[in-house]
């Protein structure tokens, strides 16, 4: 799948594999950037070997154990760094900072995994690139420049985040957030970034920007719920919502045009924010909606 030299991870799966087996954790799975490289797409290098089990209990006897897992690994205490929810062993802090992570975390698609024979071992639970996606963008407060690597190709090869969307498993306010964040990076930063992971896709920033900013471009036909006063979701949102927004009171479906909309605003582009900034008022007395 990959043409990229995995010997490496190869090398940590191993170690990671012996650690379940020591301390008895029997159902996780394999996700993150690695798996998702290595057993998907082969779109950039990735080093860390990111593990991820449902039993609470699990990562709870790695964390009570780090001392001797430690130990064993011949790293120090300064190398390991834990939290309620995980636990990540750092083996190398040079070069690429090689690290074990291991963390709890409930699965967020309806088919979370799919076995795999990789790195020597058999029936291996790997998670699917729409859920590795869906915990990255669900569970990271900061995206980081790897991250937009990976959201970029999935969306460009699957349109997974327009799944994730459509399906509403991350809500659209993360979507706004990640759409933000991306623009705030650096140009310079960005790409020195993309020369370390080796992408074979993506050279510059502007290779990814026109994927993630067209996420929250609307497209020609817009339709958009609407209460008493403002814009309350829209397109695939208004279904996903439809049973919070009844509890509160009733609302409209009314369907707009993109053109006009953008005539009404002054703008030669407009994005989802500027539809929910959109008051119902100025739909009614506008040429907006699509009679």
């Amino acid at each position: 799948m990959t043409t990229y030299d995995f010997s490496t991870q190869k090398e940590l799966f191993e170690i990671a594999y012996a650690i379940l087996e020591d301390y008895n954790i029997e159902e996780w799975s394999f996700g993150g950037g690695t798996a998702l490289s290595y057993c998907s797409y082969g779109h950039r290098m990735s080093y860390d070997i990111d593990i991820f089990s449902e039993d609470y209990s699990a990562i709870g006897r790695l964390i009570e154990n780090q001392e001797e897992i430690a130990q064993n690994l011949a790293i120090s205490l300064h190398q390991v760094e834990s939290s309620p929810s995980g636990i990540t062993f750092i083996l190398e802090e040079q070069g690429h900072g090689l690290k074990l992570d291991f963390l709890y975390g409930s699965s967020l698609t309806s088919t979370p995994y799919i076995l795999r024979n990789l790195f020597g071992f058999t029936n291996i639970k790997v998670q699917t690139p729409l859920e590795i996606i869906a915990r990255k963008l669900k569970h990271r407060e900061i995206i980081t420049i790897r991250d937009f690597v990976d959201f970029a190709y999935c969306e460009q090869k699957d349109k997974v985040l327009t799944k994730l969307k459509s399906e509403n498993i991350v809500d659209i306010d993360r979507f706004f957030e990640l759409v933000e964040q991306f623009n705030s990076f650096d140009i310079e930063v960005f790409n020195q970034e993309l020369k370390y992971l080796a992408s074979n896709i993506f050279r510059d920033k502007s290779d990814l920007s026109t994927i993630i900013n067209e996420l929250m471009i609307p497209s020609e036909i817009i339709k958009v719920a609407v209460d008493d006063s403002e814009v309350v979701a829209f397109d695939d949102f208004i279904e996903a919502y439809r049973e919070i927004y009844e509890e509160i009171g009733s609302y409209k479906v009314y369907e707009l045009t993109k053109d006009e909309t953008m005539k009404f605003l002054g703008k030669d582009l407009i994005t989802y924010g500027d539809v929910l900034g959109l008051k119902l008022k100025d739909i009614k007395k506008s040429k907006l909606i699509i009679l």
